[in-house]
């Protein structure tokens, strides 16, 4: 008999990229305002080529992911962000708990991260 192995559970943090907080950063976390003013890997930066400047992208470890509205910018374990479609992350992940510290923000939660794979991979 083969044995079977279960993952154990992760938390991760997760913020809904909308356009009005794109334009808005009042609620963003203290993790995405540090990934904002950071350089490569990790950053999360304006498309150069966007007249609007509003196509944002987050340079995850496996390269360039873009971000459209709606999108959760997932902060992994070990610091890592990806990007995760809203239909994707809501079929992985459930709501762990509220952040701790400040008011209730709706978008902004940590969560459950039981899924080795990131959010743009299908199975």
């Amino acid at each position: 008999m083969t044995p079977r192995y279960r993952k154990r559970p992760v938390e991760v943090e997760a913020f809904q990229m909308t356009q009005s907080r794109r334009w808005d950063n009042s609620e963003w976390p203290d993790w995405l305002h540090q990934a904002w003013n950071t350089e490569g890997e990790g950053s999360v930066s304006i498309d150069q080529d966007d007249p609007e400047r509003e196509r944002l992208y987050v340079w995850a470890s496996q390269g360039i992911q873009w971000v459209t509205w709606d999108d959760y910018i997932v902060m992994g374990p070990e610091g890592d962000l990806h990007v995760c479609p809203p239909k994707l992350f809501d079929s992985l992940y459930e709501l762990s708990e509220e952040i701790p510290f400040g008011p209730s923000i709706p978008g902004q939660l940590a969560i459950p991260y039981g899924e080795e794979r990131y959010c743009d991979q299908e199975d």
